[in-house]
C-alpha cells in the first residue's frame, strides 16, 4: 500500500510514497522522513493546500500530475498523455529532419540515436 500527496484545488497526485514513509505536513511546507532526520522538504504542499491520502493502491504506472485522485478513484489526466505525444511527435520530426539531411556524419548518427532513446523512454510512459 502507499500514500499519495494531492493538491486540494485539482486533486492532482503529485507525490507517491510508500505507507511506512512518515510525513509531516505543517503550516508552511510537508517534511519526508523521520522528523529528526529529515529526508527533504516539499515546499509547494502544506496544510493549507494539500491532502494526504493513505492506504491507497496506485495505478502500475503512476507519475507524478498524471492522476487525480479524490480519496477513492484515480482518474487519468488526458493532457498528460496529449503533452507526452505532443513531444513524442517533436522529436521524431526532429529524427526524420535529421535523417534527411545528404551528409550523415557520426555525430548526426549520434544525435538520431539520442532521440530514439529519448522517444522510447516516452512512448514507455503512456
Amino acid at each position: 500500500m502507499s500514500k499519495t500527496l494531492t493538491f486540494k484545488n485539482n486533486n492532482h497526485s503529485a507525490w507517491l510514497f510508500d505507507d511506512s514513509k512518515q510525513l509531516t505536513i505543517t503550516e508552511t511546507e510537508t517534511h519526508v522522513g523521520n522528523p529528526s532526520n529529515v529526508d527533504f522538504n516539499i515546499g509547494d504542499m502544506d496544510s493549507t493546500n494539500s491532502t494526504l491520502h493513505e492506504g491507497v493502491t496506485a495505478p502500475a504506472n503512476w507519475q507524478g500530475h498524471r492522476y487525480t485522485f479524490d480519496g477513492s478513484t484515480w482518474t487519468e489526466i488526458p493532457a498528460w498523455t496529449i503533452r507526452t505525444q505532443a513531444r513524442i511527435d517533436e522529436l521524431e520530426s526532429e529524427m526524420s529532419e535529421l535523417s534527411a539531411l545528404p551528409d550523415q556524419t557520426d555525430r548526426i548518427q549520434s544525435q538520431i540515436d539520442q532521440l530514439e532513446v529519448e522517444v522510447a523512454r516516452l512512448k514507455a510512459k503512456i
